[in-house]
């Protein structure tokens, strides 16, 4: 989990973590569903969004820039990705975060 977020930014393949973490792929798929009760690219997906999350509400990065920063080249896919994981876009979220942040 530690490598995944700290490298979630980078272009991850699993088999390339299962290698760091010296486990075999197939290991390391089963150990992160039965400790998080998700796939691995589940797990890196929620480690991207968390990271999305955070620079929303500290930065004033631009969504596209903010979605590079997280791993996604293509910030429509990120959008997406986000929306789906945090139900709103990342600007509604932006937007959301500075007005509660403000009362």
């Amino acid at each position: 989990m530690a490598y995944i977020h700290e490298h979630h930014a980078e272009p991850l393949q699993m088999a390339d973590v299962a290698h760091r973490t010296q486990m075999s792929l197939v290991t390391l798929e089963r150990q992160i569903k039965r400790v998080y009760g998700v796939t691995p690219n589940q797990l890196l997906m929620r480690a991207q969004v968390e990271a999305a999350t955070r620079l929303l509400q500290t930065t004033d990065l631009p969504v596209a820039r903010i979605a590079v920063e997280c791993g996604y080249f293509d910030h429509r896919a990120f959008s997406q990705i986000f929306k789906s994981a945090v139900g709103m876009t990342p600007r509604q979220f932006r937007q959301l975060f500075f007005r509660e942040a403000r009362k």
